[in-house]
């Protein structure tokens, strides 16, 4: 089963690339900001912070969303020369 995180509202649902049915946005195909916002990337606890995070930015209490590499599954990380923290930034729609 894949969950993830609405970039637009913050709310779990189902699938990267699915219409959220909380706020009824249909991301763009192939979005890699929503990839990163699923547990293809990110472990349990992860998607619990990015939704939380994603809340706070659409109500201006934070610039952006900065998840700790203890967040995401070890090994999408290979590879990557820096995972200590990763920022998402993305606009607002």
């Amino acid at each position: 089963m894949t969950w993830a995180i609405c970039k637009s509202c913050g709310e779990k649902k189902f699938g990267a690339w699915i219409e959220c049915k909380t706020c009824g946005v249909q991301p763009p195909m192939f979005d890699q900001i929503c990839l990163l916002l699923s547990d293809h990337y990110l472990t349990k606890e992860g998607i619990e912070e990015a939704s939380k995070q994603v809340k706070e930015l659409k109500q201006g209490e934070r610039k952006k969303v900065e998840l700790a590499a203890k967040y995401f599954q070890s090994e999408k990380l290979k590879g990557n020369p820096d995972p200590s923290d990763i920022v998402l930034q993305f606009d607002e729609s």
